[in-house]
């Protein structure tokens, strides 16, 4: 079985299941194999449906602040979005620079670990597949973003992958159910297309 916390319609989640049984049924694969195979299919179409962040955060005026007014400095006061792992929201940060210009260059907006949600899908996929080799560019983080379980045997067996990252929500494209509902359906012909193949012959 693999399971997933963010809801799916229904149809989508028979139809994905529909493949792990046929990969059992009509190939003969176990049922931990057929887990397997879906839960990497999935986690690899879940890397896809997971955005990069850009290189900085957006800055942008702060309308309620004076525009003539200036700290001893000389400095303004711009804004910039964040997330806050606090609250599971994003907030407003100050910074403080000459210009709009400056204040986009300041390390606070410097996107440190740009890439993180979409290596975590994969990683985890690799933890399951220690052959499934992931790129990740920027610094990685000292704290496990992932987290997998395997337990059971046989129809009870089942993989539960945990992502760790507060904002992993954010980061799927148009939102966690639709995020989810495209990567299973994008899991699911995969292993239609695999299992039709490996009928004809065409594939091992």
């Amino acid at each position: 079985m693999v399971e997933v916390s963010i809801h799916v319609d229904r149809v989508t989640l028979t139809d994905f299941r529909a493949q792990m049984d046929r990969l059992v049924k009509e190939l003969g694969k176990t049922p931990e194999d057929a887990t397997r195979m879906g839960a990497l299919a999935l986690l690899k179409s879940l890397k896809t449906a997971t955005k990069i962040a850009p290189a900085r955060r957006k800055v942008r005026v702060d309308k309620t602040w004076r525009k003539k007014s200036r700290d001893a400095s000389g400095n303004q006061r711009f804004l910039m979005l964040k997330f806050d792992r606090k609250t599971g929201a994003e907030k407003d940060v100050q910074i403080w620079a000459p210009s709009l210009a400056e204040a986009k260059q300041s390390r606070l907006a410097v996107v440190h670990y740009r890439g993180l949600g979409k290596a975590s899908w994969g990683w985890a996929a690799q933890r399951l597949f220690p052959s499934q080799k992931v790129g990740y560019e920027g610094r990685k983080p000292q704290r496990e973003v992932f987290a997998v379980t395997q337990r059971g045997k046989g129809n009870g067996y089942e993989i539960v992958v945990l992502n760790k990252l507060d904002y992993i929500g954010l980061a799927l494209k148009g939102g966690e159910s639709a995020a989810m509902s495209t990567a299973m359906r994008a899991a699911t012909n995969t292993l239609f297309g695999r299992i039709e193949q490996r009928l004809k012959g065409r594939i091992k």
